[in-house]
């Protein structure tokens, strides 16, 4: 038989690979060059890259040979995701701390091109000589140098990554040095397999490719900034920092009076947290709006007084947070919404638009609003925003069917317009809209889940949720009560009937409405893979207990997302500062010890890790104990919450204690929903 197609074939492609693949490593180079141009227009920014790229390389090489003996390829992938996260939270270090970052990353980065030029090769060196060189950096950054620190080590870290991406033995080369050892324990494969030189002058030749690289980083930089003076680090550290003179601090300020901060109310029930005839000024802002619809709607659908209530001082604190979008920090001016109320309605009521779209039906939305004094676009928009929490607020378990939300927001405000404009008379009893609205659809699913049928009967909130995707649901009212009966004969004949006199109430659809996903299951199954079904009660447990790896994961990836969205937008004391470091290192720390506990536990390789020689039972109870601390703050907010009193007054402490240990615990989530309430400044 001939072969030589394939011969052909196969030397083509080697061909195209042997071109195709160094010349995308030579563009990716040459991005990362150009890329590195904007380091001294944005230092904060390329804080947080430079101390991820430094935090994921030292966690990847440092932590691969505690992962290679474990004998599985799920080992490898837990590894990578490590290092993924050791990056992403280098990245929020270096966002919370550009002076002290960009130093850490000079030292290191200095440590590891002397070592590279050395060729040594030692255990002890990186950890001893890298601390010294990095301590050393973070002191000048510290005392002045951060801009110049940032652009130097810049240069370093995009100068090796470029010159890596160009030869690949560099990577492995600056692996071995800061490693100390190129081999792996018992003689396993590493993870990732690279080429390292094993001669001095190859590692010299490398060394000076590092160098070639950060030359061109460099002058892509100068390039870019035009700033050649911001590479003298001699005239930066020697010019120092110059003391304004206090007289010119104090030039134009007005000092501000001393301000009374009020204790918590003794009575819990008066009202939640904020006494509405003493409001903080960013609440008081839109207070007379939200208070003068609040009593409106209340009155005019039935809702209860103190559901209301809450809900006007949640609609209020959200107000309040929405001041961000205000700031040319978050959004430049040409893109700022015109208030708050505006920011607010777009982003609450954009599914619901989308809702509208999809039945084929024009929003509802209030037109006018005789007794809210402010101009129609406002007044309007805290109407539908005060109709949509309230629904929400007494919602219950409804708040699981978010289309049947907006359904009963969509009548709702359809009933409201054709009332405004009015003298409004209708006042109903607080809490008809709760027997007569939820109580009726809740019954309906309460009826269904609790039923003894198989799911191939049986709807839950996802099969009646799906009524409300379908046109047919507007032809029923809202409510179990006649529109026709709740009007006061005081009305006068201009109010018109209004609509859904004829139409039946949503209960009755839904409970005639079939189940739209079809659920089938068989015994035949069990029968079918009964053959692999391998796993014992002991087994299983240990499987179920990575869902306490999971809650790390998400915890420390929803720090990470506040770090990231919020700061520097928002204003954080050294103490909330000091807390986010702290809980982005304890759940990062907690994290490696977790993955290394349960791949040691399911490891088929029974061997001696960290020089202890146990069992896999024995490893998996450490995983256990350890991730027993992860849900400490879970446990805490179960209990606060058990007790809303308790919550807002731990919330509400003025006391030095209590708001050091929130701001340990909670530094950024507790700005976000309660920061700018708790502006003492602002009382």
């Amino acid at each position: 038989m001939d072969d030589t197609p394939d011969v052909t074939d196969n030397g083509v492609l080697d061909t195209i690979s042997g071109i195709a693949y160094p010349a995308l490593r030579l563009i990716l180079a040459g991005v990362t060059v150009w890329y590195s141009s904007g380091a001294s227009a944005q230092p904060r920014y390329f804080s947080g890259l430079l101390s991820g790229a430094l935090a994921g390389f030292l966690t990847f090489i440092f932590l691969e040979p505690l992962f290679a003996p474990v004998g599985l390829e799920l080992a490898n992938v837990a590894l990578w995701v490590l290092a993924l996260y050791a990056s992403m939270v280098g990245m929020g270090l270096g966002v919370l701390l550009p002076t002290l970052c960009p130093g850490l990353c000079f030292g290191a980065s200095i440590a590891l091109i002397v070592g590279c030029f050395l060729g040594i090769s030692t255990s002890i060196y990186f950890p001893v000589v890298g601390g010294v060189t990095a301590l050393i950096g973070a002191i000048l950054s510290v005392r002045g140098g951060a801009k110049y620190l940032v652009t130097v080590a810049t240069i370093l870290e995009f100068g090796a990554i470029s010159s890596s991406l160009v030869l690949k033995p560099l990577v492995g080369y600056i692996m071995t040095i800061a490693r100390g050892y190129p081999m792996y324990p018992d003689d396993e494969e590493p993870a990732v397999s690279l080429p390292i030189p094993v001669d001095l002058s190859e590692g010299i030749v490398l060394a000076l490719a590092w160098i070639a690289g950060s030359i061109l980083v460099a002058a892509a930089i100068v390039y870019h900034d035009g700033n050649f003076q911001r590479l003298n680090l001699v005239a930066a550290f020697r010019n120092g920092y110059s003391q304004i003179p206090a007289a010119d601090l104090d030039k134009g300020k007005k000092k501000s009076p001393p301000v009374a901060v009020k204790d918590t109310p003794n009575i819990p029930d008066a009202f939640n947290m904020f006494d509405p005839a003493d409001l903080p000024p960013r609440l008081a802002e839109y207070a007379n709006m939200v208070y003068s619809a609040c009593e409106d709607l209340g009155n005019f659908f039935g809702f209860q007084d103190s559901s209301v209530r809450n809900q006007a001082e949640h609609l209020l604190i959200l107000l309040s947070n929405n001041r961000r979008y205000m700031s040319s920090h978050i959004l430049p001016p040409s893109v700022q919404p015109p208030s708050p109320i505006h920011a607010l309605h777009a982003k609450v009521f954009s599914n619901y638009v989308k809702w509208c779209r999809a039945m084929g039906v024009p929003p509802q939305f209030s037109k006018m609003n005789a007794s809210i004094s402010a101009p129609p676009a406002v007044a309007s928009r805290v109407v539908d925003l005060v109709l949509y929490f309230c629904i929400w607020g007494e919602g219950c378990n409804l708040r699981h069917m978010p289309e049947c939300t907006w359904f009963l927001y969509h009548k709702m405000m359809a009933e409201y317009i054709k009332s405004e404009g009015y003298t409004q008379t209708r006042s109903l009893y607080a809490g008809h809209f709760l027997d007569n609205v939820v109580e009726p659809i809740y019954s309906i699913v309460l009826k269904s889940m609790k039923s003894s049928n198989d799911h191939a009967e049986r709807r839950n909130y996802d099969d009646i949720n799906e009524f409300f995707w379908s046109r047919n649901c507007l032809n029923y009212h809202y409510s179990n009560v006649d529109p026709s009966e709740l009007h006061d004969v005081e009305v006068t004949s201009s109010f018109e009937p209004l609509p859904g006199e004829s139409m039946p109430a949503i209960s009755e659809g839904l409970m005639n409405a079939p189940k739209t996903f079809l659920e089938k299951r068989s015994w035949l199954r069990v029968v079918a893979f009964s053959r692999e079904l391998v796993w014992g009660w002991v087994y299983s447990l240990q499987i179920a207990s990575g869902v306490f790896w999971i809650f790390n994961v998400l915890h420390l990836f929803w720090a990470l997302l506040e770090v990231w969205g919020s700061y520097p937008g928002i204003q954080m004391t050294g103490t909330e500062v000091c807390g986010s470091v702290l809980v982005l290192l304890a759940r990062f720390l907690t994290l490696v010890y977790q993955t290394l506990y349960i791949m040691w536990a399911f490891s088929p390789e029974h061997g001696k890790f960290l020089g202890v020689e146990a069992d896999s039972t024995f490893w998996w109870w450490q995983y256990i104990w350890l991730s027993l601390l992860v849900m400490i703050p879970y446990i805490f907010e179960t209990l606060i919450q058990l007790y809303p009193a308790l919550t807002t007054k731990i919330y509400t402490s003025q006391n030095d204690y209590v708001q050091a240990f929130l701001n340990i615990l909670y530094p950024i989530s507790r700005l976000i929903f309660h920061g700018a309430s708790f502006d003492s400044a602002d009382r």
